[in-house]
């Protein structure tokens, strides 16, 4: 065989490998974005403001009624679902990347958290959620958190 042949078989097969590898990982983004199975991730920044404790969370698609609070024993709960579109189902997918489900964050709060100034609010996806700090609170109290 020759030196010319050769390298030709040599880059063939790494095309063929090139080749096979972007099958690969198309096939893992596609089952990464496929807006199946699992819990939905919910994006979250926790901020140290002058007096206060600030969490935002990304919820988009998620309505407010589908979206629940609490505090018990310490632990911040915030729960909920994004839902499918109605009548999505009648259509089959060409792509699909957003997800849909269930979502579940817990937090542990400090004790220097004052739970009765607690405030949550939701607009256009973003849910933020405001902790006065107080030095000396109790961190043994239950509590439901309204959303405005």
């Amino acid at each position: 065989m020759s030196n010319s042949s050769q390298s030709d078989d040599m880059f063939q097969q790494l095309r063929d490998g090139f080749s096979e590898l972007g099958k690969k990982v198309s096939g893992f983004m596609d089952d990464v974005f496929s807006g199946e199975g699992g819990d939905l991730r919910v994006a979250t920044d926790i901020y140290l403001a002058p007096g206060e404790y600030i969490i935002q969370m990304e919820l988009p698609g998620v309505q407010k009624g589908d979206v629940s609070i609490q505090i018990h024993d310490g632990i911040l709960l915030v729960k909920g679902a994004k839902h499918r579109p109605e009548g999505a189902e009648t259509f089959p997918y060409e792509r699909q990347e957003r997800r849909f489900g269930q979502f579940q964050r817990s937090f542990p709060l400090p004790v220097s958290v004052e739970m009765e100034g607690i405030k949550a609010k939701y607009d256009a996806g973003l849910l933020t959620i405001r902790f006065p700090r107080h030095a000396d609170q109790e961190d043994d109290r239950s509590s439901e958190i309204h959303i405005d």
